[in-house]
C-alpha cells in the first residue's frame, strides 16, 4: 500500500498521528511523552487495554458493522524492534508481548465467534527518513516503548548504545531510497 500524501485527508480519523511521511503531529509527540511517563502498573493496564479496546469496539458496533485495525507482525521491522525493547523492558506478568496481536492466529482467536468474514491483508506503511538512525531519532519523540526503555537505560550508556545499534540494524534491512518500510497486518471483519 502506498499513500498519496498530497491527496490524503486524515481529518475524519481520530487516530492519525502523522501529518506526512515521517512527520509527527504535535499530538503524537504529546501522546508518546504521556505514555512514556506512566509507571509499570499503568503500562500494564494499557497493554491489557488492547483486548478491552477490541471488546469495546465490538460492543458498540452494530451487527453487520465492520471492525478494522492494523497491527505490527513479530517478523516485521517494528515487531523486531519491540522484541529488542522487550529484552530490556519485558511485559509484566500476564501481559502478552506486543507482537502477539500481529499474528493471524492470535487475532482470529481473540475475535472468536463475535465476527464473520474475517480477512487479513498485508500492507506496507512507508515513512520518509534520511537514514535508519534518523528514523530512530524520530521514534525518540513518538514511540512510547522506545522512550520508556531509553529512560530505563539512561544510566547505562553501553546498554543504550547496544540497543540503538541493534535497532539501527533492524531498520537498515527495511530502509531503501530514504524510506523505512514497515509491514503491517490489516484485519477486517463483520460483527455478527
Amino acid at each position: 500500500m502506498r499513500i498519496d500524501w498530497a491527496q490524503y485527508n486524515p481529518a475524519s480519523f481520530y487516530d492519525e498521528l502523522f501529518g506526512s511521511p515521517g512527520v509527527a503531529r504535535p499530538a503524537a509527540e504529546r501522546l508518546a511523552s504521556y505514555l512514556a511517563s506512566l509507571g509499570v502498573r499503568e503500562l500494564t493496564e494499557r497493554q491489557r487495554d488492547a483486548d478491552r479496546a477490541i471488546a469495546e469496539m465490538l460492543r458498540v458496533l452494530k451487527p453487520g458493522g465492520t471492525i478494522a485495525f492494523a497491527t505490527w507482525p513479530p517478523e516485521s521491522a517494528l515487531g523486531a524492534m519491540f522484541d529488542l525493547i522487550g529484552k530490556h523492558l519485558p511485559p509484566p506478568p500476564g501481559v502478552a508481548p506486543v507482537g502477539e496481536w500481529g499474528k493471524v492466529d492470535t487475532v482470529r482467536t481473540r475475535l472468536g465467534d463475535r465476527v464473520k468474514g474475517l480477512r487479513f491483508y498485508r500492507l506496507v506503511v512507508e515513512y520518509t527518513a534520511l537514514s535508519p538512525q534518523h528514523y530512530r531519532d524520530q521514534m525518540s519523540r513518538t514511540s512510547a516503548p522506545y522512550i520508556k526503555v531509553c529512560e530505563l537505560l539512561r544510566g547505562e550508556p553501553a546498554k543504550r548504545k547496544q540497543l540503538d545499534d541493534e535497532i539501527d540494524a533492524v531498520f537498515t534491512d527495511y530502509f531503501q531510497d530514504n524510506v523505512v518500510r514497515l509491514d503491517a497486518l490489516h484485519t477486517r471483519a463483520t460483527k455478527v
